[in-house]
């Protein structure tokens, strides 16, 4: 494995960690009705002593200050103390309980002591009271005992406004946007909080699809790099660029289709890659890759990684919470549901329907807005590792777990700066103390942090893994029955041996092989891994090289086979007619016919073939001399055919020396060819005369008998 060192110095900052400060300002939540969470404990601990209370409650707003102790929290209508009291003169600042992102609260950029309140007012086109009005409030913590007093309270922002709010830290750590959306048009309205309070008017950025109907969320990035903003009737979310230092809103992915519909509440992961999306009709939990290089492939990265089955099943709003998991609420359900591994693509995100059980309490479809930069990634070193790579080049890795922002690396040994360092793997060459450094720049290009870990590192010295030799035994006859032993030495033992990048085993010998060529793979405890071939090689099958066929006699068992036989491994045996084997590799005294003979090696490889004995034709006899004198003896000229004789005569003619026809039978039977040596009804002189005979067998072949035939009287 890996050696990497257990000595690490983290987090030495070059200015004041504003983000590091605020990790636990979401620590304590409260949400209709009347429940809250408590993030101080692990898991979260479930509070039942919170006021907002309403049937049709939704948005809400809470915060803690820097050590996760509760400060006030809000419906969006009222405000209260830690003490669940109303502050005096909070009973209306101006927003409505029954809006998606009702509120979101934020501290001054010029004093922690101070709290800006943000509300909105439902959106009711038909009612002269409900308009969508957009307000601020004050808060002053150190008021009332130091449970907060209101120092102003409903100063209105905007009106006709949409339900969707949310803020995010500017570039510079100290200043605030804060973001919504106008009805009935494309704007988003951006006002910017500075040390000297908020701006009077908004910036409008006319950008993306017209909104008509106010239900919806709005949420940023973590790293307030990204906004996306949902509408709940009209069936869409736009995922959008956000420059956190002009406030300038680019590059719109419109995310819609068939299926789509519904969606509620929205989600950054921490790391800023995946937004998750609430459909609420369907019950389901959307994932999108925002790592994809076109709108089309974000589109279609969705994935659905949770259809929710408890309670009325509904999901509300989808909320990002300071243990790094994603909670859901689910209408009126005895649990909250969370994604737990949000950074995660597809299913491997976790989805938990009962993560946090709320005993005889039931869920709205609410949970607290928060500034998002208070979930995103923690930045670690988390450690530095050392090893020689594969190639015996020396390698550190420091493994950083860093949100995304624009990032600076420099390494040093003893304490020296090494030139062209800026990765988290860099070669080196010697032992000794090194230090890791992480420069962490926000868009402004100025410095926010400055992470720093040592080790003192000590490399093995690992021979190269090589493979020293492949011994093998062959196959035979088609066989699985080869072998192969892999002898691999160097690299950092214990190793896994492959064939054709299958098959891995930490045995060295591989059998039941095939002949052929085998790609062989050896890899080390590193993972690192060696390659060659080999060709697993083949006995041949034994083969009849040559055969010889004496043939037998008419009707008789007289003939003889040899057979020469090559190729084959070891020894070879022959069996004549599914006889017993032997190695005699004659067989006589055969008769005409085929025969079967199998041929077989040591490795009991057989092949069978047919051999064939041939038989001499069985004769015609024709006599060679006649004497037609009437005495009985040799007075006529017959053909005498054997009696397994197995072919017919097709013709026979007898001529003289001249080449005069004397005598002609055609297609005649053999037993008809009777001579009595007479021409025209005379007797022929005596001489010499020649006669022709022409016979076919019953396998086609024909053949011509020619000689002579004397007669004297």
């Amino acid at each position: 494995m890996e050696k990497y060192a257990a000595t690490f110095i983290f987090l030495s900052f070059m200015l004041v960690n504003t983000i590091a400060q605020d990790e636990k300002r979401a620590n304590v939540w409260y949400f209709n009705p009347g429940l809250g969470l408590d993030f101080n404990t692990t898991p979260p601990t479930v509070l039942t002593d919170g006021k907002i209370m309403s049937g049709a409650g939704e948005g809400g707003a809470t915060i803690c200050d820097r050590n996760g102790q509760l400060l006030i929290y809000t419906d969006g209508k009222r405000i209260w103390n830690r003490n669940h009291e109303v502050i005096p003169g909070a009973a209306d600042i101006g927003g409505h309980i029954s809006v998606t992102q009702s509120s979101i609260i934020l501290p001054s950029p010029a004093d922690d002591n101070i709290l800006y309140v943000f509300a909105i007012n439902e959106l009711k086109a038909d009612s002269l009271h409900l308009n969508g009005e957009f307000y601020y409030s004050i808060v002053d913590m150190r008021l009332n005992g130091s449970l907060g007093g209101i120092v102003s309270v409903k100063n209105k922002l905007y009106d006709y406004c949409t339900e969707k709010l949310t803020a995010i830290r500017h570039c510079n750590q100290k200043d605030f946007w804060i973001i919504t959306h106008e009805n009935g048009n494309d704007n988003f309205l951006i006002w910017k909080l500075t040390a000297e309070g908020i701006s009077d008017e908004p910036i409008i950025r006319k950008i993306g699809t017209n909104h008509f109907v106010g239900v919806g969320s709005l949420k940023s990035s973590p790293l307030g790099d990204k906004i996306a903003i949902s509408n709940f009737i009209e069936d869409f979310v736009e995922v959008f660029d956000f420059d956190t230092e002009n406030g300038r809103i680019t590059q719109p992915i419109s995310l819609r289709g068939g299926t789509f519909k519904t969606p509620y509440s929205l989600a950054f992961s921490p790391n800023g890659k995946r937004l998750y999306v609430s459909n609420f009709l369907d019950s389901l939990i959307m994932q999108y890759n925002l790592t994809l290089a076109t709108d089309r492939a974000v589109n279609d990265s969705r994935i659905d990684v949770a259809k929710l089955q408890v309670g009325f099943s509904n999901p509300g709003v989808i909320q990002n919470a300071p243990d790094g998991k994603i909670y859901i609420s689910v209408k009126i359900s005895p649990y909250i549901a969370a994604i737990r591994q949000p950074n995660l693509l597809g299913e491997a995100c976790d989805v938990h329907q009962q993560e946090v059980f709320l005993g005889d309490k039931r869920s709205g479809i609410t949970l607290p807005n928060f500034l998002p930069i208070y979930f995103r990634q923690r930045d670690t070193i988390e450690a530095i590792e050392w090893t020689e790579n594969c190639e015996q080049e020396k390698e550190l890795t420091a493994v950083v777990s860093i949100g995304g922002d624009s990032l600076a690396y420099e390494w040093y040994f003893e304490n020296e700066l090494l030139p062209h360092s800026n990765a988290t793997t860099i070669q080196v060459e010697n032992d000794g103390n090194y230090t890791f450094k992480a420069l962490i720049f926000d868009r402004c290009k100025t410095v926010l942090r400055e992470l720093v870990a040592s080790a003192e590192v000590q490399f093995d010295d690992v021979p190269l893994l090589e493979i020293v030799a492949i011994e093998q035994q062959e196959a035979t006859c088609d066989e699985a029955n080869g072998e192969l032993n892999i002898q691999a030495s160097g690299g950092e033992p214990p190793y896994d041996f492959s064939i054709n990048e299958r098959a891995i085993q930490t045995n060295a010998t591989f059998s039941n092989l095939r002949a052929g060529e085998k790609m062989i793979s050896v890899r080390d405890a590193r993972g690192c891994e060696v390659y060659d071939t080999t060709t697993i090689q083949q006995f041949s099958r034994p083969k009849v090289v040559n055969w010889q066929s004496q043939p037998s006699l008419c009707g008789e068992a007289t003939g003889t086979l040899v057979v020469s036989v090559g190729d084959g491994f070891g020894d070879i045996s022959i069996a004549w007619q599914n006889d017993f084997f032997t190695p005699e590799l004659t067989q006589s005294n055969l008769a005409q016919g085929d025969y079967l003979v199998q041929i077989k090696d040591e490795s009991n490889c057989q092949i069978d073939t047919l051999l064939t004995v041939n038989s001499l034709r069985c004769p015609i006899y024709i006599p060679n001399a006649i004497s037609p004198n009437d005495d009985g003896i040799n007075d006529v000229f017959q053909l005498y055919p054997h009696p397994e004789f197995d072919g017919e005569i097709i013709s026979f003619m007898i001529v003289d020396k001249w080449g005069g026809l004397i005598y002609r039978e055609a297609t005649p039977e053999s037993d008809m060819i009777i001579w009595e040596g007479y021409f025209k009804g005379q007797k022929v002189v005596n001489g010499e005369y020649l006669y022709v005979l022409d016979v076919r067998y019953v396998d086609g072949v024909s053949e011509r008998f020619r000689g002579t035939v004397w007669v004297e009287y």
